[in-house]
């Protein structure tokens, strides 16, 4: 199995992953969290390209919240852009 390395950022009601698995494969994606701190399986927002790429698209997706955010879960999504594992999140007070 090759190698990969996943990050996440919990921001209020979203959480922001990527995972990569070489230089020219990554999937970043931006997904909601319910009243319950559940991870909605469907993400607002995702993108699949080379690292620099994906990171740097995550990085340019305004705020959750704002005028220009994604705000819709898009069903359908290819398979790799389901939730983690990692879907509950810590509510950190």
């Amino acid at each position: 199995m090759p190698g990969r390395v996943m990050g996440k950022r919990r921001g209020d009601g979203v959480i922001d992953t990527y995972v990569v698995f070489d230089v020219d494969t990554a999937f970043p994606g931006r997904y909601l969290i319910d009243d319950h701190g559940e991870v909605v399986a469907d993400p607002v927002w995702f993108y699949f390209g080379p690292v620099t790429a994906a990171i740097t698209a995550l990085l340019k997706l305004s705020p959750h919240g704002s005028e220009h955010a994604p705000k819709h879960p898009l069903s359908g999504a290819p398979a790799q852009f389901q939730f983690p594992p990692f879907s509950r999140v810590e509510h950190s007070n």
